[in-house]
């Protein structure tokens, strides 16, 4: 260790969801491996920011497109050079660097590029996923240097990496994230009426959620074995102006009992309707890690799940799950039914450790210039 070094970490556009998971795991871990480095921390003013000793912040609050591309390109190095920051190693946390000739560790956890779907961008609700697939390679791949270290959460995602930009193994980092400890027996329980069977899905409204291979289901469900169908209620995060669409369905098929849309839950009554409930349906074909699987695995739920490799290899070795391809609805119908019929739970999942440990050990290993493991 050398207290004279400097590090950088570009985390002002991490403001949200996954993202700010992310920022928050490593600002709570940098205050026990500081190690007597001073570092610089680009954030939004709004975002969580606790004194640590050696921590300077610096607020960088526009994060429109046009400028996250200046930042990357050119405007990180003539802020640094106007603040007199010279950097021995960037750090960012928001899925594309900076060029620079400087040693990188990136920390990349969007997967939108990795799947094949096909974005409309004349469709205001596809637009943002059409940059993220056909253009936002373009940037990450600029700010790529044989310098730069890129770390994943899982698997899938460094195999997708190093395919779509042709990066070394050795470059590559599988680092799991931190997760919330669940106690599961102090969670209050039976929310919901005995004789019914109460399913979740806790996701927002884009697209590739699939929201209607769920309704789908739930209408064959209900027409083909009706003294199961009309007890099953599924519950959504999401409101119905946000899928007009997915919601008139609903109606026009009669479903208003089984789909019932909540709007956002918060996180302290999910857990309750987790613990009351009889099954998680998971029908996502896009994920980075898919965190609602986890944690209905803690409370040892039945699982429905898309037959995609990010829910294998999040669940791996979780006994309650069963594959299944997001639009085979007769299946996801068929499996539902099953669920009800047996009721069953399932040991408690524990999910992998912290890997920030790792994290840390990595940014020791490039300042000293010692021997960069490949870490999984």
């Amino acid at each position: 260790m050398n207290p004279f070094k400097t590090i950088v970490v570009l985390s002002s556009a991490t403001r949200f969801s996954g993202s700010y998971m992310i920022y928050k795991q490593f600002i709570n871990h940098l205050a026990d491996n500081i190690d007597g480095y001073k570092y610089y921390i680009f954030i939004d003013p709004e975002m969580y920011h606790p004194q640590i000793d050696g921590v300077e912040y610096i607020y960088e609050s526009n994060h429109s497109w046009g400028r996250r591309i200046y930042m990357d390109q050119i405007g990180w190095n003539l802020v640094l050079k106007r603040k007199g920051i010279n950097p021995d190693l960037i750090i960012s946390l928001q899925n594309t660097a900076m060029i620079t000739k400087l040693p990188q560790i990136l920390y990349y956890h969007i997967s939108l590029s990795f799947y094949p779907n096909r974005w409309n961008p004349l469709k205001k609700n596809e637009r943002g996923m059409f940059l993220y697939k056909n253009v936002f390679p373009f940037f990450v791949k600029r700010t790529l240097s044989n310098k730069t270290h890129v770390v994943v959460q899982i698997p899938f995602i460094k195999k997708a990496f190093m395919q779509q930009y042709h990066w070394p193994e050795k470059m590559m980092h599988v680092m799991f994230p931190d997760l919330e400890r669940i106690d599961v027996n102090s969670i209050q329980s039976n929310i919901f009426p005995q004789h019914e069977f109460h399913f979740l899905y806790p996701a927002t409204s884009l697209p590739y959620k699939q929201h209607l291979t769920i309704v789908k289901a739930v209408k064959l469900l209900k027409q083909g074995f009706p003294e199961i169908g009309e007890k099953v209620r599924v519950h959504f995060t999401i409101n119905p102006k946000e899928l007009l669409g997915l919601y008139n369905f609903v109606r026009l098929n009669n479903l208003g009992h089984q789909i019932i849309f909540h709007g956002k839950i918060p996180h302290e009554e999910l857990q309750k309707m987790y613990k009351s409930s009889t099954g998680l349906l998971f029908p996502s074909t896009i994920e980075t890690l898919g965190l609602p699987l986890i944690e209905a695995a803690k409370f040892g739920l039945p699982i429905i799940a898309s037959d995609l490799d990010y829910a294998k290899e999040v669940l791996d070795g979780y006994s309650g799950v069963v594959f299944v391809s997001y639009n085979d609805y007769t299946k996801w119908a068929e499996l539902i039914k099953e669920i009800c019929k047996n009721k069953s739970k399932y040991p408690s999942f524990e999910s992998k450790s912290s890997s920030w440990p790792l994290f840390f050990d990595l940014i020791e290993n490039i300042l000293n210039k010692s021997n960069i493991y490949n870490e999984l």
